[in-house]
């Protein structure tokens, strides 16, 4: 038993004088710093777009104001969407039974001219709900604009 303790003292020894070798390990602190700007994200993140054909708009996720973000992308010299998309939401702004959804349309000085809803799971449905109407209304508008052959 005396040499196994022999070989504790002499491995503890060792152990410090890597250590000590090496230098100090940076501390905890600085460790848990790096790694906490690795996985920031920013307030703002893209959910998804569409860029394509005659429809294009942008759903966005603001974490500062807890709120869906729907962003129409315009041609040049409009001003508002076309009225078949305005009337898809408008339509989305309320229930069936006539109670609001929380959708609005705002002019905000962060994002511009958007239509919001609350980042919740009745807002994402309604999100669901609105893209496939708006994906419908893209598919049509672009087989009328396609030339016949």
């Amino acid at each position: 038993m005396p040499k196994r303790k022999a070989n504790e003292a002499t491995d503890n020894s060792s152990a410090d004088q890597v250590t000590d070798d090496v230098g100090a390990f940076p501390p905890e602190e600085s460790q848990a710093d790096e790694t906490q700007t690795q996985r920031k994200q920013g307030p703002v993140r893209s959910w998804s777009e569409r860029f394509t054909g005659g429809l294009r708009y942008q759903v966005l996720t603001d974490s500062r104001i807890n709120k869906i973000v729907i962003k129409f992308k315009l041609p040049e010299g409009e001003k508002t969407p076309p009225e078949e998309v305005l009337a898809v939401m408008r339509a989305a702004k309320v229930n069936s039974d006539g109670s609001p959804t929380g959708l609005r349309f705002e002019d905000s000085r962060l994002h511009g001219k958007i239509w919001t809803l609350p980042n919740d799971t009745e807002g994402r449905a309604l999100l669901a709900s609105i893209q496939n109407h708006l994906e419908k209304l893209a598919t049509e508008t672009l087989a009328t604009q396609e030339p016949a052959r």
